[in-house]
């Protein structure tokens, strides 16, 4: 069980996300995960840092609803998560939430430029408005020449790319990145860095991050180790 997350400095950050007492275990009964506390602030950049198994992409699905949790809260600012239906939770993460999967989820015989805007018009939400934000940040991570590629046609590092772009494309409150520099050399991991903790930082959205890479704890605020998790 994994007791208490410290909490964000309350003079640099409001409380963006919490959980509290949860309890979560897969119908196989193969895996468990218990959560006392959970914080992130605004504009905080935290890292999940740990071993394979201990549980980490699973609290990332938790946290953004995608998987309920059989017992205790998670909030966004003041909603209940937990609490939503099934279908105001997709409304959520789609208008709210900034997602990076490990599998990219994106369409392989979709252009980048639709993989970006798509859930974006799922959510009902104005592509029109977002447009130049899009290619300002594809630029930035030198994506700019495949925006009318297929995404099938691209390199796992190029695909990856477009998934971290996808994620800050709606301005989301708070962004839930699974290993999102697994496939990237050095020079794109530091720039896919950059770009989420920068980001995070300006508009004042919660960025947690997974990771099995030491060398990633420099860009974060706080780290929390599952290490010795136990399930």
């Amino acid at each position: 069980m994994w007791k208490k997350a410290a909490r964000p400095d309350p003079v640099r950050y409001t409380v963006m996300l919490s959980a509290r007492d949860l309890q979560f275990s897969y119908p196989q009964g193969e895996f468990a995960l218990s959560v006392g506390e959970f914080y992130v602030g605004t504009g905080e950049t935290l890292g999940i840092m740990g071993p394979s198994g201990a549980g980490k992409t699973t609290l990332l699905r938790l946290l953004s609803g995608i998987l309920l949790p059989l017992h205790g809260t998670v909030k966004l600012q003041d909603d209940d998560i937990s609490k939503l239906p099934g279908s105001a939770r997709r409304e959520m993460r789609l208008k709210k939430l900034g997602l990076v999967f490990q599998d990219f989820a994106l369409l392989d015989y979709l252009s980048v430029e639709d993989n970006l805007f798509l859930p974006m018009r799922l959510g009902g939400l104005p592509v029109d408005e977002v447009r130049e934000r899009a290619q300002e940040l594809v630029a930035k991570l030198d994506m700019a020449q495949h925006w009318g590629r297929l995404t099938g046609e691209l390199s796992q590092g190029e695909r990856q790319r477009v998934a971290v772009v996808r994620s800050l494309l709606h301005k989301p409150l708070a962004v839930f990145a699974d290993e999102p520099t697994s496939s990237l050399d050095g020079s794109r991991k530091e720039a896919v860095m950059e770009l989420l903790t920068a980001d995070a930082k300006a508009r004042g959205a919660a960025l947690i991050v997974v990771t099995h890479d030491a060398e990633m704890k420099r860009w974060f605020d706080r780290v929390v180790d599952f290490s010795s998790l136990k399930s």
